[in-house]
C-alpha cells in the first residue's frame, strides 16, 4: 500500500475515535444534568469539574477534527503525521496532532474519573 494511503487511513483512524469520544462525553454531560435536575445526589463540585474535564476534551476534539483536511493537504512533508501541526496560525502552528489527542484523552479520562467519584460519594 502506497505510504500516502496509509497516512490517510491512520487519519480517517484518528477522526473515527475523536468522533466516538464526543458523543459518550454529551451524553455524560446530560446525564449529571438530568440527574442534578431530578434531585439525584451529585456532588456539584464533582459535576462541574466534569462538565469542565468534558468541555476541554470536546474542545480538543473539535481542533483536532478541524485540522484533519489542513494535516491532509499536507502529507508530502511529513512520513509522521503525530508531528505534524495542526494550523499555520503563528502561535497555533506549534501544537502537533499528537498533543492535541493525548489532551483529548487526558481530559476526557480524567472526566470519566470526575464523574464516577461524584456519583458513588
Amino acid at each position: 500500500m502506497d505510504p500516502k494511503a496509509l497516512r490517510v487511513e491512520a487519519l480517517k483512524l484518528v477522526k473515527d475515535w475523536s468522533v466516538w469520544m464526543v458523543p459518550v462525553q454529551t451524553a455524560l454531560i446530560a446525564f449529571i444534568g438530568v440527574g442534578a435536575a431530578a434531585g439525584m445526589r451529585i456532588l456539584a463540585n464533582a459535576a462541574n469539574w466534569t462538565v469542565a474535564y468534558f468541555a476541554v476534551s470536546i474542545f480538543c476534539a473539535a481542533w483536532l477534527l478541524s485540522a484533519i483536511p489542513y494535516t491532509v493537504v499536507r502529507l508530502g512533508e511529513s512520513l509522521d503525521i503525530y508531528h505534524m501541526n495542526l494550523s499555520s496560525a503563528p502561535i497555533l502552528c506549534r501544537v502537533p496532532l499528537w498533543l492535541m489527542a493525548t489532551l483529548q484523552h487526558v481530559f476526557f479520562a480524567t472526566g470519566i474519573r470526575s464523574c464516577i467519584c461524584g456519583i458513588c460519594r
